[in-house]
């Protein structure tokens, strides 16, 4: 996950090396590996296999009503520069036809250090909504989050 987490790692087959030091690995008699050096001897990569994993979400880790923050955690690590807030809507119940909504209008989102939660921090209007809100993400009864297809 930590390749895939780092943008520009491991792209091209031109670009990518690995580097390890001799005791990486030992042989079945003792012996060292050979070192691959940075600058000196590095192992270019040979092929790269595309990634076709899609995210999974996994997880509405929280909704913090002080900072204005929804953790959403996924699969795998995601581009967060990406985040498509129009499709992400909060209510008041498990089912979107009762209850109090809010689609999310543009905030801004970051990764926690694992690369998998998502952060978004909501629009100060978001926010301001649901401070007058006497039913909808009160307390974890009254907070679901739901995606458009």
């Amino acid at each position: 996950l930590s390749i895939k987490g780092t943008p520009g790692l491991a792209t091209s087959v031109t670009t990518t090396y690995i580097v390890h030091p001799s005791t990486l690995v030992l042989d079945v008699i003792g012996n060292s590996a050979v070192a691959r050096l940075n600058g000196v001897n590095p192992l270019q990569a040979t092929q790269l296999a595309n990634d076709t994993t899609s995210p999974v979400f996994v997880s509405f880790a929280q909704y913090s009503p002080h900072g204005g923050q929804l953790l959403l955690q996924f699969s795998e690590p995601i581009d967060y520069t990406k985040v498509n807030y129009s499709l992400i809507t909060l209510q008041s119940t498990a089912s979107s036809s009762m209850g109090s909504l809010l689609q999310l209008s543009p905030g801004t989102a970051t990764l926690d250090t694992t690369k998998l939660v998502l952060i978004i921090t909501l629009s100060l209007s978001d926010q301001l909504y649901l401070k007058l809100q006497t039913s909808l993400a009160v307390n974890k009864t009254t907070t679901y989050i739901s995606f458009k297809q």
